[in-house]
């Protein structure tokens, strides 16, 4: 049952983004958890030294998913002030699919959000908007044009068809109500970015709603 709510859940909810902005040293404690480390040291460490926590945390995280990832790469994308912050999105995203993934051997060999992913996201939204609403069986014209002009309507119509893909409740009204509200709207955007990733990486489309998990 517990493998089966993960399931019906965003990969990254709104209340995982306030947990995470707000308490980011317990967000470090649990990521340590996780890869079978010391969650007191990870929150210490953390909070005392930030860069170095994530130069370890993205090495760790990447082996757990298999993805070759040096110490010499981590470090250099934790300094560039160009790749800091989306390094740490990547990081982050990947731990929240591991979570939700489980013990699944699916996933395995690439970030679920690069860096490049998010810097085409941030560049050029409605090439995005385009490649979402193809992914949803939708106009990919219509996607762009929406994501461009008018935003929040594309994140109330992707969001729920996004979720009927991933099997999970949402709803209309519960897209407008997350979109127009300003303590929810980033975040409900991100997490159907998110959870389209997250269905991209696993080859779950509108062609192909369903997959195995092994």
């Amino acid at each position: 049952m517990e493998a089966m709510n993960k399931d019906q859940e965003w990969t990254m909810t709104i209340k995982n983004q306030y947990y995470a902005n707000c308490c980011p040293c317990l967000l470090a404690m649990d990521m340590c958890n996780h890869i079978g480390g010391t969650g007191v040291l990870g929150c210490c460490f953390s909070l005392f030294f930030p860069p170095c926590f994530q130069c370890y945390m993205g090495q760790q995280i990447a082996t757990k998913s298999e993805i070759e990832e040096g110490m010499g790469s981590a470090i250099l994308k934790t300094i560039c002030c160009c790749t800091a912050p989306c390094y740490g999105g990547t990081i982050v995203a990947e731990y929240y699919k591991q979570k939700k993934l489980g013990e699944s051997t699916v996933g395995k060999g690439k970030w679920m959000v690069t860096i490049k992913d998010q810097y085409y996201a941030i560049c050029c939204p409605c090439l995005l908007g385009k490649d979402m609403f193809e992914h949803v069986g939708e106009s990919g014209v219509l996607g762009c044009l929406m994501r461009l002009c008018l935003p929040p309507c594309f994140f109330c119509c992707a969001g729920p068809k996004i979720a009927k893909l991933g099997n999970i409740q949402d709803s209309c009204c519960s897209a407008i109500m997350k979109t127009l509200c300003p303590c929810t709207g980033q975040c409900y955007a991100a997490s159907i970015y998110t959870e389209y990733m997250y269905q991209k990486q696993l080859n779950i489309n509108a062609a192909s709603p369903q997959m195995e998990m092994q």
